[in-house]
């Protein structure tokens, strides 16, 4: 399902790294970021909705209602729209297809919130954080085939696993071990640059941009659903292709383009939670004083997004020779990397409209914001 995955960092060296977390929210707080037009950025990507939103709705309700305990949870779970999200990156996905990704996207998000939200026994204790770490790992490779799963291993796990096992059954049907070997090494990854940054949350440290967007690269999450454009196209392109340079900018760049998106939309509701672990806060205490403002972090925000399309056409044109000779490859190739492009603008448009962050009310007309921090 993947390439190989970016080098993981057990630690990393956080140098400058701050600790007056609370100050620096307070040097944020009521301030207005107004960011110019993303959706001009991504102007030419394609956007559509799939057929199949109205069951995917039912479809999330009944599985968020499988695992979510709490009852204010679950209502903001719902609130959220999933459905809408998932049917703007999926447009043309199939509803065998449509399950797995949607069981996977709840799974990310349950996992998520459980080691981020802060208000969890698992965010807030390390021990109980890193037993959380190290028993989703031993149940995802259980699920995936990649080890035996002695009987009643199901009783110990965290109720929001039970969402990855459908995930996991539905992978071993329909993948090869080779694909499902590299998938879960994507979310090994994945959940160590979670954990890295959930560190760094808890001791109250602030790494320098560079260091932010590279554990960001892997914690977003980003790379998982990339991981699975396989299975919900229906396609398996060769080891040459997902191995080779071009693609895996493909991935990388879209993984730029979506956190820098996910990341300003949900500013507003990270610094009321006192989350500083955000490229728009780590731009503004990475700056020499003499610069600092939020016009700047703006900019620099929009350059980011700007750039990495420009790479993410520039390797889409790489593998576009690569396949020449081979019209069906061409097109299996052309279609995964136009399914980055529906995926990018779906999580730019759902984040604006879902209740989640709560800016709708922020955006004009043009796809400008002004967001009150």
């Amino acid at each position: 399902m993947a390439p190989a995955p970016v080098e993981a960092l057990p630690r990393i060296s956080v140098t400058g790294a701050r600790k007056d977390v609370d100050a620096e929210t307070r040097a944020l707080n009521g301030k207005t970021l107004f960011i110019p037009s993303i959706p001009r950025i991504f102007a030419t990507w394609p956007s559509a909705s799939s057929r199949h939103e109205r069951h995917l709705r039912q479809y999330v309700d009944v599985l968020l209602e499988s695992v979510v305990q709490n009852p204010t949870k679950l209502a903001g779970m719902k609130q959220a729209d999933f459905s809408n999200q998932i049917a703007l990156w999926c447009p043309s996905a199939e509803w065998e297809q449509l399950m797995l990704v949607t069981a996977f996207t709840l799974w990310l998000w349950i996992w998520d919130d459980e080691v981020d939200e802060g208000i969890t026994i698992v965010s807030r204790n390390g021990d109980e954080a890193r037993e959380y770490y190290a028993q989703s790992r031993e149940y995802m490779q259980q699920c995936l085939g990649l080890k035996v799963k002695p009987p009643g291993s199901n009783a110990s796990i965290h109720p929001n696993m039970r969402l990855f096992s459908l995930v996991g059954d539905a992978s071993c049907k329909s993948t090869d071990k080779i694909q499902r070997t590299r998938f879960y090494k994507e979310l090994d990854h994945y959940m160590t640059m979670v954990e890295v940054e959930h560190e760094l949350r808890v001791g109250g440290l602030i790494p320098d941009t560079g260091e932010y967007l590279k554990v960001r690269l892997g914690s977003a999450g980003v790379l998982l659903l990339v991981a699975i454009t396989g299975y919900i196209l229906r396609i398996r392109l060769p080891e040459s292709i997902m191995t080779s340079k071009a693609m895996r900018a493909i991935w990388e760049e879209t993984t730029v383009i979506n956190m820098t998106m996910n990341d300003i939309y949900s500013c507003p509701k990270e610094i009321a939670q006192h989350s500083l672990m955000n490229i728009i806060p780590v731009l503004w205490m990475n700056m020499p004083p003499e610069e600092q403002s939020l016009e700047a972090v703006a900019a620099e925000c929009i350059k980011i997004m700007a750039e990495a399309k420009a790479r993410f056409e520039a390797a889409a044109k790489d593998l576009d020779v690569i396949c020449a000779d081979d019209s069906v490859l061409r097109k299996d190739t052309a279609n995964f990397v136009q399914w980055c492009r529906y995926f990018s603008t779906g999580v730019m448009y759902w984040s604006m409209g879902t209740q989640r962050y709560g800016i709708k009310s922020c955006v004009r007309e043009d796809g400008t914001i002004e967001l009150k921090l």
